[in-house]
């Protein structure tokens, strides 16, 4: 009578052990082996199931997040968390990462749209202000704003230097510092 007990205690012992194997398995991000689910319908068995399904779903949100991650690198930036299969918590964190590259991915397109702007010489827009890390970003879309509209003045007034000097009655020769001639009219090519 007393080894019946004996071996259902070892029996109870060995399957709360596997269990808990399996629990600090995953909370120290070991996720390579799948949990070992126990057959039967005690307390153990239905435990390890449990166990075996957050490890199934944290690997499956950690498998989404490593193939996004590859679409990305890849060029495919409108890749997105799969969330169609998860709930809960689960469902909450792969929203906000997918909430979160939306947000990186509409900042450099509003980016972009703007040097595209600056590059064809419309200077009206300006980056909005952005706050606390981002901020850097605001400043260097001003510092890009400001040094495109500069050269842009410098390249009309330079297109109005040589206007005028194509006109001139006098023969002019411009040279770099280094000796070489830049620009040269002979007045009696008119």
């Amino acid at each position: 009578c007393g080894c019946f007990f004996v071996s259902i205690i070892t029996k109870i012992t060995s399957h709360i052990a596997i269990v808990s194997c399996a629990l600090e398995n995953i909370a120290n991000g070991n996720l390579t082996e799948a949990p070992i689910i126990q057959n039967g319908h005690g307390e153990t068995a239905r435990c390890s199931r449990y166990v075996y399904e957050v490890w199934s779903k944290i690997s499956k949100l950690i498998a989404e997040i490593e193939a996004m991650a590859s679409a990305h690198q890849a060029g495919y930036i409108n890749t997105r968390l799969n969330t169609q299969d998860l709930t809960g918590t689960y469902l909450t964190m792969a929203q906000h990462v997918n909430s979160m590259i939306q947000d990186h991915i509409s900042l450099t397109l509003r980016m972009l749209n703007l040097i595209d702007q600056y590059t064809a010489g419309d200077f009206e827009q300006q980056f909005e202000e952005l706050p606390n890390q981002r901020a850097v970003i605001s400043t260097r879309m001003h510092e890009v704003r400001e040094t495109l509209r500069k050269a842009a003045q410098a390249a009309q007034e330079q297109i109005r230097i040589k206007s005028a000097l194509d006109y001139c009655s006098t023969n002019i020769m411009i040279a770099a510092p280094d000796g070489c001639i830049v620009y040269m009219i002979h007045s009696e090519q008119r």
